[in-house]
C-alpha cells in the first residue's frame, strides 16, 4: 500500500528519478521505518536528466530570454483539486516506472534518505513565464513572416528577372527575324535584278545579232544587185559592139579630138580662176563695207543699253540664219527619247490644255510602249521617228546602221499603229560631232526617201531644274515665227513634266502664236552646219 501511496503521489506530483537524478522515492513500512529499494543505475539517470534537459536547452537557445531568471524551470499549472498536495517542479514529461516497481521485486531496503524540499513557484512568475512564451511566440511568427516576405520578394525578383530575359530572348529572335528577312529580300533584289540585267543582255545581243544578219544579207542583196548589173552592162556592151560597127579614126582626126578636150579643159581651168578671183574681191568689198559701217557707227550718238542690246542680237540672228517675227508665230512643242510613263503624263496635260505636240519616239516593243504610240496617233499627235537604239556608236557606225535602224524603228511603229512615218530627227542634231559618217550622205539618203529631218532651235535644257527650263522657253520663243521646241520625255525626266504647264499657258498667252503638231505643211528647221545648243 505505501508502495501505491508512492506512485500516486509521484505521478501527481511528476516528481521522479528521471527528473531529479539524486533524489530516491523511500516508501514507509507499516512499523514506520522506512524500507529502502534499489535506487536506479547512475547511467539511466544521467541519460534520462540529459534527455529531459536537451528540449527546453534548445528552445531557450533559439527564443529570446525570458523576463524570469533563467535558473527557474518552467512549471506547469497544477490541477486545481491537488494544488496543496505537492509543488510542481516544471517537468512535463510523462512518468517512467522503474523496473523493480513494475515488476514487483522487492530487495534490501537502502537507507533512509531525507528528500529535499521543493521550491515553491510564485504565480507571478508562471505569467511572466506564459508572457514570454506568447512574446517567443509572436516573434517566432514575426519571423515567419518576414522569412514568408522575404521569399515571396525573392521569387517576385525571380520572376522578373526570369520575364526579362525571356522579354529580352523574344526581341532577340524578332530581329534575327526581322534582319533574315531584309538579307533574304536583299537577295531576292539581287537576284531580281541580275535577271533582268541577264535579260536585258540576252535581248542587246539577239537585237546586236538579228541587226549584224539583217546588214549582211543587205550587203550581200547589194553586192549581187551589182555584179548582176555589171554583168548586164557588159553583156549590152558586147550586143552594142556587135550591132554597130567600129569606127576607125584617121590620125587627123584623133588631133582634132585631143585639141577639143584640151581646150574644154582649158576653159574650166579658167572659168575656175575667175571664180576665185571675183570671190577674194567680194570678201574685200565685204570687209570695207564692213568697216564704213563701224565708222559710222561710231560717228552716230550713243543708244541706251536695250535698244543696243535689241539690235545686237536682231543682228546675231539674222546673220545666223535665224528668222525674225514678222507675222503670225508657229510654236512646235516636240519631244524626244519616248516612250515612257513620263509621255502619258504629257499627253495628260496636252489634253487638259487642248494642244497638240511632236513625239520623236525610239524602239521599244513591251506592251506599255505600243499602247503609247497608239495613244499619241489616237490623240492628234504626231508620231515621229528618232532612232531604234538611240545609240550613237551604232546608228553613226555607217550608212547601212543607220539605214537599218531607221527601218527598223519605221516597220515598228508603222506594226503598232498603221503609220508610214515621214518625218525624223537625228540623235544629238544634224550637226552632232558624234557621227564617223559625212551628215551629209545620211542627208541625202533621208531626202531619197522622202524622210523630212527636223532640228530645233528653242531649247528648253536638260537635268535643270523646271523653273530654269520654263525660263530658256520664255527668253528664246518669241524671236522666232517658226519655232521648235526641244523637250524630253524619257523616263527619268520629270522635270519636264513639271515645266510643261507653266510652259503652254506663257505660249497660249503671246499675241499672234499659235501651237501646232509638226506636219506636211511645216516649214523644217534645220541646223545646216550650225552647232545646236544642246
Amino acid at each position: 500500500m505505501a508502495r501505491k501511496a508512492a506512485v500516486r503521489r509521484g505521478r501527481k506530483n511528476n516528481d521522479w528519478p528521471g527528473q531529479q537524478a539524486q533524489a530516491a522515492v523511500v516508501p514507509e513500512t507499516p512499523g514506520g521505518e522506512a524500507e529502502s529499494a534499489p535506487a536506479p543505475e547512475a547511467p539511466d539517470a544521467e541519460a534520462e536528466a540529459a534527455a529531459a534537459t536537451e528540449t527546453p536547452a534548445a528552445e531557450a537557445a533559439s527564443a529570446p530570454a525570458p523576463e524570469t531568471p533563467a535558473a527557474e524551470p518552467e512549471t506547469p499549472a497544477a490541477e486545481p483539486e491537488e494544488a496543496e498536495a505537492a509543488p510542481v517542479t516544471g517537468n512535463t514529461e510523462p512518468m517512467r516506472i522503474p523496473a523493480y516497481l513494475r515488476d514487483g521485486a522487492h530487495t534490501a531496503p537502502a537507507p533512509k534518505r531525507t528528500l529535499p524540499a521543493p521550491e515553491p513557484v510564485a504565480a507571478g512568475a508562471e505569467a511572466a513565464s506564459a508572457e514570454s512564451e506568447i512574446d517567443a511566440v509572436a516573434r517566432l511568427q514575426r519571423d515567419a513572416d518576414e522569412i514568408a516576405h522575404r521569399r515571396q520578394a525573392e521569387e517576385a525578383k525571380r520572376r522578373r528577372a526570369e520575364d526579362k530575359r525571356r522579354s529580352a530572348d523574344e526581341e532577340a529572335y524578332r530581329r534575327q527575324a526581322e534582319e533574315e528577312a531584309r538579307e533574304r529580300e536583299e537577295i531576292e533584289e539581287r537576284q531580281r535584278r541580275v535577271e533582268e540585267e541577264q535579260l536585258r543582255i540576252r535581248e542587246r545581243v539577239a537585237r546586236e545579232v538579228e541587226e549584224r544578219t539583217a546588214a549582211e544579207e543587205r550587203r550581200l542583196r547589194r553586192e549581187q544587185e551589182a555584179r548582176i548589173e555589171e554583168e548586164v552592162e557588159k553583156r549590152l556592151r558586147q550586143a552594142e559592139e556587135e550591132a554597130v560597127p567600129q569606127i576607125i579614126f584617121s590620125p587627123k582626126m584623133e588631133r582634132a579630138k585631143r585639141a577639143t578636150v584640151l581646150w574644154i579643159v582649158s576653159g574650166i581651168v579658167v572659168l575656175a580662176l575667175v571664180s576665185i578671183l571675183l570671190g577674194i574681191r567680194n570678201d574685200r568689198l565685204r570687209r570695207q563695207i564692213a568697216e564704213q559701217a563701224q565708222v559710222e557707227a561710231a560717228a552716230e550718238p550713243e543708244q541706251p543699253e536695250d535698244l543696243q542690246s535689241t539690235a545686237a542680237s536682231s543682228n546675231a540672228e539674222q546673220s545666223a540664219g535665224t528668222p525674225a517675227v514678222t507675222g503670225e508665230r508657229r510654236v512646235y512643242l516636240t519631244f524626244d527619247d519616248g516612250p515612257s510613263p513620263v509621255t502619258e503624263q504629257i499627253l495628260d496635260i496636252l489634253k487638259q490644255y487642248d494642244v497638240k505636240a511632236t513625239f520623236f519616239v525610239v524602239g521599244r516593243v513591251d506592251e506599255a510602249s505600243g499602247n503609247i504610240y497608239r495613244r499619241i496617233v489616237d490623240e492628234g499627235h504626231t508620231l515621229a521617228m528618232h532612232s531604234y537604239t538611240h545609240n550613237y556608236a551604232q546608228i553613226y557606225e555607217s550608212l547601212d546602221s543607220f539605214q537599218a535602224d531607221m527601218h527598223k524603228l519605221q516597220n515598228l511603229l508603222y506594226e503598232e499603229t498603221g503609220v508610214w512615218c515621214k518625218v525624223f530627227r537625228f540623235p544629238g542634231g544634224s550637226s552632232n560631232a558624234a557621227s564617223r559618217v559625212d551628215m551629209d550622205e545620211l542627208t541625202a539618203y533621208l531626202d531619197r526617201e522622202e524622210i523630212t529631218y527636223y532640228d530645233w532651235n528653242v531649247y528648253g535644257g536638260d537635268d535643270i531644274s523646271p523653273d530654269i527650263m520654263q525660263s530658256n522657253v520664255f527668253a528664246n520663243v518669241e524671236k522666232y515665227d517658226n519655232a521648235v521646241i526641244l523637250l524630253h520625255d524619257a523616263s527619268d525626266k520629270e522635270e519636264t513634266v513639271a515645266a510643261l504647264p507653266g510652259i503652254i499657258e506663257y505660249i497660249q498667252g503671246l499675241d499672234r502664236t499659235v501651237l501646232l503638231p509638226i506636219t506636211d505643211e511645216t516649214i523644217p528647221v534645220q541646223h545646216g552646219g550650225e552647232t545646236p545648243d544642246q
